[in-house]
């Protein structure tokens, strides 16, 4: 609702109760930040960069990876904090993850059905994901897991696939949207979006 005080008084008591507690920090660095108390949101910054389980120097698409915003406003403030608590900017690198951008079922299926596309994990490293025009899917990426099959299908607006062996064998589905901006390289970059986070892809061929 914008009250900064309040927010960063709640989050702060929240501290003291459970001093445990590391994920506020990203949360105290934001409302410092556009509080102008700079030292104050430099610190919770540095201290959530340590412990966020990331490399040393994450950008921001990266840091705000798992916050599933939805209101543009908000989205936008949390971003303007984290620059102005001393994250690398702009203060528009995140993922433009709006319903103007959220692609169709049958969008979905005419973009990626006969298609493959490759994308980084969380841990760095690439993987790609070819998927035919029947459905049957192949994933091949480094890690214990170097390769799966399994079948994808559209339902609805969602994309919803089945691996053999990720995610225990269990069907997930997820949103696709188009990031208008494309990737640093140029090309044209899109967005899985589940209970996971974001996926950022390209399409390989």
């Amino acid at each position: 609702m914008g009250n900064l005080e309040e927010a960063a008084n709640l989050i702060e008591k929240g501290r003291r109760i459970n001093p445990e507690s590391t994920g506020t920090f990203s949360f105290l660095a934001v409302i410092y930040g556009l509080l102008g108390r700079q030292k104050e949101a430099r610190e919770a910054l540095e201290t959530f960069i340590k412990k966020w389980g990331g490399h040393a120097n994450p950008t921001l698409s990266e840091i705000m990876f798992p916050f599933p915003f939805k209101d543009r406003a908000v989205v936008d403030r949390f971003a303007e904090g984290m620059v102005k608590a001393g994250m690398t900017g702009p203060p528009a690198g995140y993922f433009p993850v709006y319903k103007e951008n959220q692609l169709t079922g049958e969008e979905i299926k005419k973009l990626l059905f006969g298609s493959t596309i490759t994308g980084f994990g969380g841990d760095s490293q690439q993987w790609w994901i070819e998927r035919k025009k029947d459905g049957e899917t192949a994933m091949r990426r480094p890690g214990p897991i170097s390769s799966d099959a399994g079948r994808s299908r559209i339902e609805g607006d969602l994309l919803c696939t089945q691996f053999q062996k990720r995610a225990w064998g269990l069907e997930y589905c997820f949103t696709v949207f188009r990031n208008p901006r494309g990737t640093y390289e140029g090309k044209d970059e899109y967005l899985n979006v589940n209970d996971w986070g974001f996926a950022p892809w390209s399409k390989a061929r």
